[in-house]
């Protein structure tokens, strides 16, 4: 039995102990090889789900059942334990191509500690438009982007300035 696990699941270890498994398999050997992590429909289109590694890197579901169908094996059985949701890639803004799955991947399982975010101090407003508040927006396209809460709340803070200064110079106040 094969078993790799936390951060050393990366698609080229993975991969490599697959291979080493499978140049054993034998006509009467039973073969149970379980997933359990990430998973993502990158493409809608085609529709297919990829297994996601510990690097970032993917595998079409597909392609690894096809491996395992392949085996010489009397009985295979293949089990992925993970999403097959399509990736939020609308909120992001900007000509750059954007993987918000990386991204979520370093905020949210490289950090430790307390994110606390408010949108106005203390006797301040919180301004935005009809589709919602200024922070809202730009903190939901910043995550997906930027890989640090330092980056994060920088872009993040730099960008609802400047959209509430905006507002106000629309709705008339001439000191902004």
């Amino acid at each position: 039995m094969t078993e790799i696990q936390g951060e050393g699941a990366t698609s080229e270890a993975v991969m490599a102990a697959y291979d080493d498994f499978a140049a054993a398999v034998a006509p009467d050997d039973t073969v149970f090889i379980h997933f359990s992590g990430h998973g993502l429909i990158p493409d809608p289109a085609p529709n297919e789900q990829h297994l996601q590694f510990c690097d970032m890197k993917s595998l079409s579901r597909a392609a690894w059942a096809d491996r395992i169908a392949a085996l010489p094996a009397r009985l295979r059985i293949f089990v992925t334990d993970c999403c097959s949701s399509y990736p939020v890639r609308e909120l992001a803004e900007g000509p750059e191509v954007v993987n918000p799955w990386n991204s979520f991947y370093y905020l949210f399982r490289l950090h430790e500690g307390f994110v606390n975010i408010t949108a106005a101090s203390p006797g301040q407003d919180a301004l935005g438009t009809e589709r919602g508040g200024f922070l809202t927006g730009n903190l939901s396209s910043d995550m997906q982007r930027y890989k640090t809460w330092e980056e994060v709340f920088q872009r993040t803070q730099n960008r609802v300035f400047n959209e509430t200064a905006e507002e106000i110079r629309g709705l008339g106040d001439p000191s902004l």
